[in-house]
């Protein structure tokens, strides 16, 4: 503990128990304020009050979530947005008495997964994970006869195509008594900055050894890990650092993986293969006034301020690269 009643963000996480990124969040939305208003940091941290943090612990274990009205703050959309989402299954609600009123919550929980759902949808990304049935894209499913099928979208009632080259809803898959191959594990969202990506270039059907690549990068890395960006030409495939560890599918070999691969590397281990990005953190100085402006205009690009300062950095570097060249 620190003198002065003051103590640190990785403190504040372990008390709240979240993260150490929430705990930045709360600071960024006003909930949490740090000792110094220029969040002056010793130590690589804020500082905060303790009679400040046992007020947000209050208020957290007295109040069960987050109000439909806050969540449409938060998300940016109109209430009958929200409505929607709830009515359709995609933003589960529990009914709480607070403060004497019955209203309508959602757990923090269900609005990132939202916020990041909606995010990626904006960004011209494919939904691949439907919470409803904990199925995701490109899954296999199997009746009781063998009879094979896999799920080819999402998007509205979602697409099954049958091995007989018909396709349904995913209700009617349910109906007819197709199942899973395998039931999808819970998988930690990985924090580490950036993506590994890869590119699958053609048509992409039941049969191909790019869907088996796909699927079994989603069972093995998760669906929170792995994005997926539709092009004229085929897909885009990026997923988060992490190791995929040795198992009996054929379909993720060092040499498959590395043939698909544009950005980002590949270490063989005896236990895996350790997916890799290549950035380097960088230390910068610069004026209030300078960080506030790539904050706003990170926002208004629908980037992350790591993701806009690079975007900055690379152009500058393109237009030397230019001059030089002419």
């Amino acid at each position: 503990m620190n003198s002065n009643n003051y103590i640190t963000t990785k403190e504040v996480a372990q008390r709240l128990n979240k993260s150490i990124s929430t705990i930045y969040r709360y600071v960024n939305e006003k909930k949490l304020r740090p000792v110094y208003e220029d969040k002056w940091q010793i130590d690589s941290s804020l500082l905060f009050r303790e009679e400040d943090v046992d007020r947000l612990i209050e208020e957290q274990q007295n109040k069960p979530g987050y109000t439909t009205g806050e969540v449409a703050a938060k998300l940016s959309k109109h209430p009958s947005t929200i409505a929607m989402y709830i009515k359709t299954g995609k933003l589960k609600t529990e009914k709480r008495e607070f403060k004497g009123r019955i209203l309508n919550f959602i757990s923090e929980q269900d609005l990132e997964t939202l916020q990041k759902e909606i995010g990626e949808k904006e960004s011209g990304y494919i939904s691949i994970f439907n919470k409803q049935h904990n199925i995701h894209l490109y899954q296999s499913f199997q009746d009781s006869k063998g009879s094979k099928a896999r799920i080819m979208s999402l998007d509205g009632p979602g697409v099954a195509e049958l091995e007989d080259g018909n396709r349904i809803g995913i209700e009617r898959l349910f109906q007819l008594g197709y199942t899973p191959y395998y039931n999808l594990k819970p998988q930690r969202y990985v924090t580490k900055k950036g993506y590994i990506q890869f590119q699958f270039r053609g048509s992409i059907n039941p049969k191909s050894i790019h869907i088996n690549i796909i699927e079994s990068l989603i069972i093995n890395m998760g669906h929170k890990n792995v994005k997926l960006r539709e092009e004229e030409w085929g897909l885009n495939l990026y997923v988060k650092p992490g190791l995929i560890r040795n198992n009996d599918n054929l379909y993720l070999t060092y040499e498959s993986l590395n043939s698909y691969l544009v950005d980002g590397y590949l270490i063989q281990r005896h236990d895996g293969i350790l997916l890799q990005t290549d950035y380097m953190p960088i230390l910068a100085h610069v004026s209030k006034s300078t960080k506030d402006n790539l904050k706003h205009y990170s926002k208004i690009s629908k980037l992350s301020l790591d993701d806009y300062v690079e975007s900055i950095l690379e152009k500058h570097f393109n237009e030397i690269k230019d001059l030089n060249n002419n």
